[in-house]
């Protein structure tokens, strides 16, 4: 069996689960913003990097569009969210 290195953590049957650098892990991390819809103009809080399309919740317009990482936002960010 081979040695265990600090970014690793061995687990009972030899499989063995890589750690994550909290700095890294921090950096990579998408972020909540608040956006007004174009439309109607109602201002929700949505994901940076979303697994779909986003749409206004009152009149249905696209408010970012999904592209495999951040999201192209097709209406104005009003402000990060803390």
């Amino acid at each position: 069996m081979r040695e265990i290195t600090q970014a690793e953590e061995a687990y009972p049957g030899g499989f063995v689960r890589y750690r994550i650098d909290p700095e890294v892990s921090r950096l990579s991390r998408g972020k909540f913003v608040k956006v007004e819809c174009d439309g109607c103009g109602n201002e929700q809080i949505v994901f940076s990097r979303p697994s779909g399309d986003l749409e206004c919740v009152v009149c249905g317009d696209v408010l970012a569009d999904s592209s495999g990482g951040m999201a192209e936002f097709q209406s104005r960010i009003v402000a990060e969210v803390a």
